[in-house]
C-alpha cells in the first residue's frame, strides 16, 4: 500500500529493500508490472535475480574496495563478469606458463653453472696433483743437481701456480653465483 502511494505521489526516487520478499506470485508479477511503468529512479537491493534483471538498467556491485558500475541488467552483469573473469584466468595461466618457463630457464642455468663450477674443481685437483708431481721431481737427487733440469721444472710449477691461482678465482666467482641463486 504504501509503495502504491509512493507512485500516486509521483516521486522521483524510490529506495526498495527486497521488495519481493514474502510475496506470492501475483503480488511479485503486480509489483513488477508497476515498477516498469515507473519514470523515476529506483534504488533496489535484492537477491532476486529474475527481478532485478527485468527492471534494472545498471548494476552497483558493492564490495570493501569501492563500488563497481555496470550498465545493463543482471544477465549482462553476469556475462561480463564471466568474460573479466576468463580473461584473468587466461592471463593468470599465460603468467604460471611464463613462471614455468622461467623456472625452467633458471634452473638449466642453476645445472650450467653447478657443471662448471665442478669442471673447475677436477682442474684445480689435476693442476694441485701436476705441482705436487714436479715438486716431487725437484726432490729427486739427479733432478736437483742439473741445474738446467731443475730450473725448467721450476718455471713448469710457476705457471701451474698461475693456473691454480686463476682456477680458484673462478671457483670463487661461480661458488658466490651459486649462492645468489640459491637464495632467490
Amino acid at each position: 500500500v504504501e509503495l502504491v502511494k509512493l507512485i500516486l505521489k509521483k516521486v522521483n526516487f524510490l529506495i526498495l529493500d527486497e521488495p519481493t520478499n514474502h510475496l506470492d506470485i501475483e503480488a511479485r508479477e503486480a509489483l513488477e508490472a508497476a515498477l516498469e511503468n515507473y519514470d523515476g529512479t529506483m534504488l533496489v537491493v535484492s537477491h532476486d535475480r529474475y527481478f532485478i534483471d527485468k527492471l534494472s538498467t545498471r548494476i552497483l556491485h558493492i564490495e570493501k574496495d569501492g563500488i563497481t558500475s555496470f550498465d545493463g541488467n543482471y544477465t549482462s552483469y553476469e556475462q561480463r563478469l564471466i568474460s573479466e573473469h576468463n580473461e584473468q584466468a587466461f592471463h593468470e595461466v599465460k603468467e604460471k606458463k611464463n613462471d614455468y618457463q622461467e623456472q625452467k630457464k633458471r634452473a638449466a642455468e642453476q645445472r650450467k653453472i653447478k657443471n662448471k663450477f665442478a669442471k673447475i674443481e677436477e682442474q684445480i685437483i689435476c693442476t694441485e696433483q701436476k705441482i705436487d708431481k714436479k715438486n716431487m721431481e725437484l726432490c729427486q737427487p739427479d733432478i736437483a743437481t742439473d741445474y738446467v733440469r731443475a730450473s725448467e721444472i721450476t718455471s713448469e710449477i710457476d705457471e701451474l701456480n698461475k693456473k691454480l691461482k686463476h682456477l680458484y678465482e673462478e671457483w670463487e666467482e661461480l661458488q658466490a653465483e651459486i649462492e645468489t641463486m640459491e637464495d632467490k
